[in-house]
């Protein structure tokens, strides 16, 4: 059995660059833009600042050996990250665990990932990453941040706490719409107000983004707590 599967949780989305029903697996892909009546949604690149690393797991029953990565350029360049990929855990089901964590102060402009698995007997399979931009720091972006909570599954895989960021070009502003009060009522059901409080929102506005973007969001949202800006 060929099997490969990319975590929905990790920092970069990826996808299958084959055609994926030659073989078993559930991995992640990338959705495509959608066009909607006068709305394109434009292409999307993720921000990764200085500072931050970058990170993703991936479980498989491909020979750890003959896994590599790849870290390609917008102008075509490559440079290999194969030593970086660390295997983590062997599973009970006779799946191996493996993790990348990169440090992107060296890096700056466009990139995305290429993890390919080329063994005997198995389908060839290349999965690339989405695109994502690198620089010092980004200006007009909200830091969208989320920790998840370790766990092991029933068949050993193992999750890591690790500490996911994302950038997202938007704005964070404080609302004073609505109120909390109290009333009485008394036996003739006349209502007096006892006490008013105004309620603060806190609103997050964000332009158009691909479908994958916005499912990372709801995956960050779901997390309790999850920070914007650090709030």
């Amino acid at each position: 059995m060929a099997k490969i599967r990319f975590f929905e949780s990790n920092s970069l989305k990826f996808k299958r660059l084959e055609d994926y029903t030659s073989l078993q697996n559930d991995d992640t892909r990338l959705y495509y833009d959608q066009e909607h009546i006068e709305i394109k949604v434009e292409n999307y690149f993720q921000k990764i600042a200085h500072g931050e690393p970058l990170w993703f797991q991936f479980r498989t029953d491909y020979d750890p050996n003959i896994i590599t990565v790849s870290l390609v350029k917008d102008d075509g360049t490559t440079a290999s990250l194969t030593s970086s990929l660390v295997t983590t855990a062997t599973l009970d089901t006779g799946l191996t665990q493996h993790e990348l964590s990169l440090n992107v102060d060296s890096l700056t402009g466009n990139y995305h990932i290429l993890v390919t698995f080329s063994q005997p007997l198995l389908p060839l399979a290349t999965y690339q990453s989405e695109w994502f931009e690198v620089a010092a720091t980004f200006e007009d972006h909200l830091l969208i941040e989320w920790i998840g909570q370790s766990e092991t599954y029933p068949d050993g895989m193992i999750w890591d706490a690790e500490t996911q960021k994302l950038w997202i070009y938007a704005r964070l502003f404080t609302s004073f719409f609505g109120a909390k009060a109290t009333v009485w009522e008394d036996s003739s059901y006349s209502l007096s107000l006892l006490k008013k409080q105004p309620l603060k929102f806190k609103k997050l506005e964000i332009d158009k983004v691909p479908d994958f973007i916005a499912e990372k969001l709801n995956i960050a949202f779901s997390h309790k707590p999850f920070y914007i800006n650090n709030i």
